[in-house]
């Protein structure tokens, strides 16, 4: 009885944790044209499934061994902002089919903490594999404190607004496996396959 829970638990959990790609949220570019209305990437979109699209600048594909999020963004002529928790470590921010997919426009990112205080910021980039065009922005960033943290995306020069129709993917990447929470359904479901067993063998015992 006891081997066959314990395959029960470890099937349960390869189901939830194995095999999927990597989820690409959309973003709400209604509200997202400042600080204050950044749209808010949660922690619980980040993982770390395949996307050939999750690179180092020099092109090594991380996506299994880093924490990543994508989101699909699109131009309404205002300046896009994201928010987003991460630890200590190396980060990477890249704009992906910003030239030459859906509206052709030449990118430019900025990076800052919870103080809004710029930390960096890129326009063009030499290509990593996911970008078809060096126009599209690359940020590469050691964090030095786990903190909240700002990426704002707009059009060459300074940040300008990004047009109407332009599309774009935004990578965000923490080249750490360290907080990769285990999601609170697998303790829900082990929770309750815990007082199944448990109700099994107290009436077994009787």
């Amino acid at each position: 009885m006891k081997n066959k829970f314990i395959i029960l638990v470890f099937t349960a959990v390869s189901l939830f944790t194995s095999g999927a790609q990597a989820a690409y949220l959309t973003e709400s570019h209604l509200s997202n044209d400042t600080f204050a209305t950044a749209q808010f990437i949660d922690s619980v979109y980040f993982d770390s499934n395949f996307d050939r699209d999750i690179n180092t600048g020099t092109g090594v594909n991380i996506s299994t061994s880093s924490l990543h999020a994508s989101l699909l963004g699109s131009g309404d002529d205002t300046v896009d902002y994201f928010s987003f928790n991460a630890v200590a470590g190396q980060a990477y921010f890249d704009i992906d089919y910003g030239m030459d997919f859906g509206g052709s426009f030449d990118s430019w990112v900025e990076l800052y903490d919870s103080s809004f205080n710029m930390l960096t910021m890129n326009d063009d980039y030499n290509i990593e594999s996911g970008s078809l065009h060096h126009y599209d922005s690359f940020i590469d960033y050691n964090l030095t404190a786990a903190d909240t943290y700002y990426i704002a995306v707009g059009r060459f020069s300074g940040l300008a607004a990004i047009p109407f129709g332009s599309n774009y993917t935004l990578h965000v990447t923490q080249n750490s496996l360290s907080a990769v929470p285990v999601p609170a359904a697998i303790w829900l479901f082990l929770s309750g396959v815990l007082a199944i067993f448990g109700f099994a063998s107290g009436r077994k015992s009787k």
